[in-house]
């Protein structure tokens, strides 16, 4: 978690094919959350979990439409489904999307709804635009379309993009690289992309789908899908793995696993006037387990962001673990009863403190010392050492 940052942009766009008018969504209006309610079909794992009774209430959801009935107590659920919804008046659209990683396979999975707001028909293409870094540079990267699938790659890591439906339109091409800016400039000439196959060197690749026509009120959904991996034959295997599995199934499997995690609590004595608290105090406290573990690394690094913007600023990122603030987290899951989290963490302090007894500034989550902006790089931190101790 944090040592490889292959990102470098990806971003979705629109465009009304009767006026040629596009939009990258990255320039609506933008609400971000968390998804906290689910049909009935979707929670019965909670529900039997919960032993309540399957009192219900009337009103709208959004993973999968249908029956408007949700039973109360899959209603303010913490997840870790990411909802975005972006707004456009002047095209009168409404897209949301959802998105979940899976929790122990390399999937990213994404769920657009386009909805057309406005009082007219609507015809539309949709389009995602894909440039990598792949090991943090541009240089050596190749992007292919291999049948219904578009995958970039350099040396060992492979990255697969599929969708259902399938995209009707692609274009690989240069990026970032003397003066060419990207495919992506296809899509803002004339909402149509070039449809070239392959291209090397620094690159990106952009996708298209020609969605059906869309009356006043009226929805579609594109389910796409980027699985991960570090040959070509296992990439294409967790592909077949998420078709076979349908379009729900890991949003269900990413709700169960997480809801199982915190499920943990309940063994606490504490959990019995947990209903004491508020509601935004309890929320909080299962919003920051899952937060905690989203930052932590399979050998016990705990990193202190996985944000970027930093990057951009400082040239450096704040994908480090103190052992300091590491070892703060250990002390509140070890009070929620986590203790196999902490000893992964203790088992990276014992491997990253050096002969002397003591712990530098800030370590890789490989165990790597990580850059420094103090002048004795390689002296002792006493706070870390405190911190840890007091820790364990």
């Amino acid at each position: 978690m944090g040592l490889e940052n292959h990102g470098n942009k990806i971003k979705a766009g629109i465009c009304d094919l009767d006026s040629l008018y596009c939009s990258w969504l990255e320039n609506w209006k933008i609400q971000q959350r968390y998804k906290s309610e689910f049909k009935e079909n979707f929670c019965e794992r909670i529900i039997e979990i919960s032993g309540k009774s399957r009192e219900v209430v009337r009103g709208e959801t959004d993973i999968e439409k249908g029956s408007e009935e949700v039973p109360e107590v899959c209603r303010g659920i913490i997840s870790n489904i990411g909802e975005t919804v972006f707004e456009n008046l002047e095209l009168g659209l409404r897209i949301t999307v959802w998105e979940a990683v899976h929790p122990s396979v390399n999937i990213f999975y994404r769920t657009f709804e386009v909805r057309n707001t406005s009082n007219l028909v609507k015809h539309l293409r949709f389009f995602s635009n894909q440039n990598y870094r792949i090991f943090e540079t541009k240089i050596g990267e190749t992007a292919v379309i291999d049948k219904n699938t578009l995958i970039h790659y350099k040396r060992d890591r492979y990255f697969l993009h599929a969708s259902d439906p399938p995209f009707d339109q692609y274009a690989v091409g240069t990026a970032e690289w003397k003066g060419f800016e990207g495919t992506w400039r296809d899509m803002e000439s004339d909402a149509s992309l070039s449809g070239n196959p392959v291209a090397h060197g620094s690159v990106d690749s952009t996708l298209g789908w020609t969605l059906p026509e869309l009356k006043p009120g009226e929805s579609t959904r594109l389910h796409y899908w980027i699985a991960l991996g570090k040959k070509y034959r296992s990439v294409l295997q967790i592909h077949k793995r998420v078709k076979e599995a349908g379009r729900k199934a890991l949003f269900h499997h990413n709700f169960n696993f997480w809801n199982s995690f915190i499920e943990q609590v309940s063994v606490l004595p504490e959990s019995a006037r947990m209903s004491q608290l508020p509601q935004r105090v309890s929320n909080c406290f299962y919003r920051s387990l899952l937060a905690v573990v989203a930052h932590m690394d399979i050998n016990g690094s705990i990193i202190a962001s996985c944000d970027s913007d930093i990057k951009q600023f400082g040239a450096d990122l704040y994908s480090y673990c103190w052992p300091r603030d590491a070892a703060w987290v250990c002390l509140a899951l070890d009070r929620a009863r986590y203790h196999h989290l902490t000893a992964e963490t203790f088992e990276f302090f014992a491997k990253t403190i050096t002969p002397r007894g003591n712990f530098l500034h800030k370590y890789t989550p490989a165990g790597d010392f990580g850059s420094t902006w103090h002048s004795c790089a390689y002296d002792p931190d006493r706070r870390d050492r405190a911190s840890s101790l007091c820790s364990l």
